[in-house]
């Protein structure tokens, strides 16, 4: 059965992915993954929950990542700690409902068997979801809920970026030839950027900026960057970004 981690830091007093997932995720079993220096403090959290706590001395998420893909399971997910967890009404209605029991049991479920034909698996975004087609779509852009084979994770090269990790290594699988699945009849949320604790307490606008000129130094063909603006975000409304040529980034291994 495919291991189930979700990747915390700085945010002990609460973890909305537990809360999302909490007894609905049955039989799966839930690991929390936090860093050395602040097992004290989540300790707490995994009791109250009933999750396991795993332990690492880690100096980025990408290497935080690689260290969970050497010792996970043939097949693996990886979630961030601060999701919200939705299901469409129906396969033919687009509108997002909350999950109730058993709906985060039958998600992991179909992203455990997608595993046995992908490489490498993704759940969709909320923003956006109402646009793509049901049930899935390959090779695109996932993110937060990340889900590996072990053996074709462990081919790329990891902690290369501060940031976008997730986007290097999609990238690399695919431009080995590995396509993708997303699921596209769940979907998830996050509080927002820059939320109190992860990459928050490292990343700065230069910082970032900074990953996302090295993600397109590593995959010059199919990443370009851009000035992004919105309304939120607070120092990160305006922010570098980039934009990924996912598609071609597959073909190009044909």
């Amino acid at each position: 059965m495919m291991d189930v981690y979700v990747v915390s830091r700085g945010r002990h007093e609460q973890c909305l992915t537990l809360e999302s997932l909490g007894n609905l995720a049955a039989p799966y079993k839930i690991t929390l993954v936090v860093h050395e220096d602040e097992v004290s403090l989540y300790t707490p959290l995994a009791m109250k929950h009933g999750v396991k706590l795993l332990a690492f001395k880690y100096h980025t998420i990408g290497h935080k990542r690689q260290l969970i893909g050497e010792q996970a399971s043939d097949k693996f997910v990886m979630m961030d700690d601060d999701l919200t967890f939705f299901k469409r009404k129906s396969l033919a209605d687009w509108h997002l409902t909350r999950f109730v029991e058993g709906d985060a049991r039958r998600m992991l479920d179909i992203v455990d068997r997608q595993l046995d034909k992908f490489a490498h698996v993704g759940v969709s975004g909320r923003e956006g979801n109402n646009r793509l087609p049901a049930s899935f779509v390959h090779s695109v852009r996932y993110m937060r809920v990340l889900a590996y084979r072990k053996k074709e994770y462990l081919e790329c090269e990891h902690d290369r970026v501060q940031f976008m990790e997730d986007f290097d290594v999609n990238l690399q699988l695919l431009r080995k030839g590995y396509p993708s699945s997303m699921l596209t009849n769940f979907a998830h949320n996050q509080r927002g950027t820059q939320a109190k604790g992860g990459c928050s307490l490292t990343r700065t606008k230069e910082t970032h900026a900074l990953a996302a000129t090295k993600l397109k130094q590593l995959h010059e063909k199919f990443v370009s960057l851009h000035e992004k603006k919105n309304k939120t975000g607070g120092e990160f409304g305006s922010r570098l970004e980039v934009r990924v040529k996912w598609k071609r980034a597959l073909a190009s291994a044909q």
